[in-house]
């Protein structure tokens, strides 16, 4: 009986490690996508540059972006 004690208590402590280290990993990729949305959305020429890399993009790699506009039509 204590051994099914001792399992069941080391595995409700690991759910809650796992649950605690999920909940904290989601809050740091929300950080980091509201820097990267304060830096290049309010910022007029950070958007230009990166509509001039996406454009470059686009031309170099012309079957990726392809790829890229039907995902996006679909998805």
């Amino acid at each position: 009986m204590n051994d099914i004690l001792i399992v069941l208590i080391a595995l409700f402590s690991l759910w809650l490690f796992l649950k605690y280290r999920t909940k904290k990993h989601r809050e740091n990729l929300v950080s980091v996508f509201e820097k990267s949305h304060a830096k290049f959305a309010v910022n007029g020429k950070s958007q230009a540059a990166f509509q001039k890399a996406a454009k470059e993009w686009e031309r170099k790699h012309p079957i990726k972006a392809l790829k890229r506009r039907i995902k996006r039509l679909f998805w």
